[in-house]
């Protein structure tokens, strides 16, 4: 194996193709295999930055891959669960709003930026709410619309320090 692709990379990678299985067993209704499965892809976040630094193997590529990894699991367990719970207005709300992080984002991540407190947050919270929803927790709905309310927090915060910065460079 390639010691440039390095086990941080690896772990990325595992999150990226775990996504869409995680996706199609929620709603294949296979919660049991989707909330293991996610929760260990979920887990393995918390390793490949670490072992990234412990072993000095830090590269832009692995800065990205974590980055894109993380966002395209929980994305597609929501979509998951928006199609299991037949919540498709807002499945294209979700859509649209992945769609504008996209185009906003490009530009913003050109450069490295330092993730925000809220952002770090939402993440953990994003996963848990996905837990909850796969173990049917009785008040995933209220940790759910919590989640949304955070995520469109974290989504200004992001858009305004791009604004700002678009501003500035000009």
């Amino acid at each position: 194996m390639d010691k440039k692709i390095g086990v941080s990379n690896i772990l990325s990678l595992f999150r990226l193709v775990s996504a869409p299985v995680v996706m199609f067993a929620i709603i294949l209704d296979k919660m049991q295999f989707a909330l293991i499965l996610f929760i260990v892809a979920a887990l393995s976040d918390l390793f490949d930055g670490y072992i990234a630094r412990k072993f000095k193997r830090e590269t832009k590529l692995g800065y990205a891959l974590d980055k894109v990894a993380d966002k395209i699991l929980v994305g597609l367990a929501i979509v998951g669960i928006l199609i299991k719970y037949n919540m498709i207005l807002w499945l294209f709300v979700f859509a649209f709003i992945i769609l504008v992080y996209i185009l906003f984002g490009i530009e913003f991540f050109k450069k490295e930026h330092k993730p925000i407190l809220f952002g770090r947050i939402l993440i953990s919270l994003q996963v848990i709410t996905i837990v909850l929803f796969l173990m049917d927790f009785v008040y995933k709905w209220i940790i759910l619309w919590i989640a949304v309310v955070l995520t469109a927090i974290v989504g200004f915060i992001y858009i305004y320090r791009l604004l700002k910065e678009i501003i500035q460079r000009k």
